[in-house]
C-alpha cells in the first residue's frame, strides 16, 4: 500500500480558505468545498506523497491513531 500515489487533477482551479479547501472541477464546473481532512487529502495528492504519508498527516492533524484513518 506505501507506493501508491494520488494526484491532483492539474486543470482543478482551488484555493485553501480557513483550512478547508475549494476545488472548481474543470470537466463540470462544480465548486466543491472540503472539509480540513479532504483539504490535508488534497494538499497532499502531489503524485510525490504515498498513501501511508497522507494518512499519517490526517491522523497527526487530528491526534487519532492511524488505523482509525
Amino acid at each position: 500500500m506505501s507506493d501508491r500515489y494520488l494526484v491532483r487533477n492539474p486543470r482543478a482551479a482551488w484555493r485553501v480558505y480557513d483550512a478547508e479547501a475549494v476545488v472548481l472541477s474543470p470537466d463540470d464546473s462544480v465548486l466543491h468545498t472540503l472539509n480540513p481532512a479532504a483539504t490535508i487529502a488534497w494538499l497532499a495528492a502531489d503524485g510525490g506523497t504515498s498513501w501511508v504519508e497522507l494518512v499519517s498527516r490526517v491522523a497527526g492533524a487530528f491526534d487519532v491513531p492511524a488505523p482509525r484513518i
